[in-house]
């Protein structure tokens, strides 16, 4: 009998900047009173699809912006 094969494990990797072309900081300006990166987070930590969500970011200053359940990925600025 040949069994099945693991449930793969998917990851949300949410990409931060602070200095967007278009929309400077665009993840923290405010929509319906919250920053547009709770949002974010918020949907992906509601999937019952998605195991694991993190932000990716180069920048330490939005460690402190991150909800509970989500993990931060410091990436090389370079």
């Amino acid at each position: 009998m040949t069994s099945l094969p693991a449930k793969p494990q998917i990851t949300a990797l949410v990409p931060l900047k602070r200095d967007s072309r278009r929309l400077p900081n665009k993840n923290f300006l405010k929509l319906a009173g919250k920053p547009l990166a709770y949002h974010i987070f918020n949907s992906l930590l509601q999937l019952e699809s998605v195991d694991r969500v993190c932000a990716f970011s180069s920048s330490d200053e939005f460690m402190d912006k991150i909800p509970p359940g989500v993990e931060y990925i410091k990436r090389d600025p370079k």
